[in-house]
């Protein structure tokens, strides 16, 4: 089970609809999207439904959410956690594109600054075979085909759930033309 609060999210959308028994239709909006994704036959994308727990506190609780996901596997550590959650009589759908650092970056987030400077030699050599190899690339550090594959991957997963959440609107009168399907975040997809 996926522990947000080591992503960062750097990508979101959402929408609110209200209207007959809308909070009822979540497993259809990951049903209409899983069936989307799959008619475009997106390469490199791995779409599965996960329970998301957030935190040990709330692990506890018992709280946790189903999330339909999506995982590219070219781009690794980019995750979108898909969610149709009923909110009273109404149905909130979103996602969230994430970005997992790795273990290296978490590790040396950690780490104070001498001991990193004691590391150098290990971990720079370590740092570059990463690099090399494409385990992970963050925005910063994306090339053009980098940023192509993640735009072609989230602009297809957002339209697949934009035409998933249309379909669903139109079966209990909510008025999807006022919904505004640009993103939030640094590529703005609509």
């Amino acid at each position: 089970m996926p522990k947000l609060k080591e992503q960062e999210i750097i990508e979101r959308w959402s929408v609110l609809i209200s209207g007959g028994e809308v909070h009822t239709k979540g497993k259809q909006v990951f049903r209409k999207t899983t069936e989307n994704i799959q008619g475009v036959k997106t390469p490199k994308v791995d779409l599965f439904e996960q329970e998301v727990i957030p935190s040990f506190v709330r692990r506890l609780r018992g709280e946790g959410r189903t999330f339909l996901m999506a995982e590219n596997k070219y781009l690794k550590g980019y995750k979108m956690y898909i969610g149709a959650m009923p909110y009273g009589e109404q149905l909130f759908v979103s996602w969230y594109l994430t970005l997992e650092p790795s273990w290296l970056r978490r590790l040396l987030a950690h780490l104070p600054n001498i001991v990193m400077l004691i590391l150098m030699p290990v971990l720079f050599p370590l740092y570059l075979y990463l690099i090399i190899k494409r385990k992970r690339v963050h925005p910063e550090n994306m090339d053009i085909f980098d940023l192509q594959e993640l735009s072609a991957y989230i602009t297809t997963v957002h339209h697949a759930l934009i035409d998933a959440t249309e379909d669903i609107c139109k079966d209990v009168d909510f008025d999807f033309t006022k919904v505004d399907t640009k993103t939030q975040g640094f590529l703005n997809i609509s």
